[in-house]
């Protein structure tokens, strides 16, 4: 091969090469895969959770709230249909995820899947504490808005 047709293939290649990611939708590249999102856990279920946090979370396209957890059985049905019902509408199918439920977030804390917690309680103090020392990402919804775990 002459060395004039090596770049000029080597050339087209590259280009192809560059241009690809821009001309293939991004599901094919797996930009939408689950394992891009963000796995959230939800602490408390009570009104506020269900009003402000919930929602606001469901907005966003990197964030997937995969479970709730509250010492009320009630609450925590409530919730997972909120949850459930929210995700059948946004992305159109019957069955999208089904979300878990806990009533001790210490057994939520557990889950491997989950990246963040959500705390939606009136005494933070217990779970801050315990979700920082599993290695998990946290809001409050107070003037401490951010746990590093």
């Amino acid at each position: 091969m002459q060395r004039r047709k090596f770049i000029n293939r080597t050339a087209l290649g590259t280009a192809a090469m560059v241009g690809f990611p821009s001309i293939v939708p991004a599901h094919v590249l797996c930009k939408d895969a689950p394992s891009n999102k963000i796995n959230i856990g939800q602490i408390g279920c009570g009104r506020i959770a269900l009003v402000h946090d919930l929602p606001d979370t469901l907005r966003f396209d990197d964030a997937r709230i995969m479970a709730v957890c509250d010492l009320d059985s009630i609450r925590v049905d409530k919730a997972k249909a909120f949850v459930d019902k929210a995700y059948q509408e946004k992305t159109g199918k019957t069955k999208y995820m089904d979300t878990k439920t806990y009533g001790d977030y210490r057994e939520m804390l557990l889950n491997k899947d989950i990246d963040a917690v959500m705390i939606s309680t009136r005494s933070l103090a217990f779970t801050t504490r315990h979700g920082g020392r599993l290695g998990r990402k946290g809001y409050l919804p107070s003037k401490t808005d951010f746990i590093n775990g």
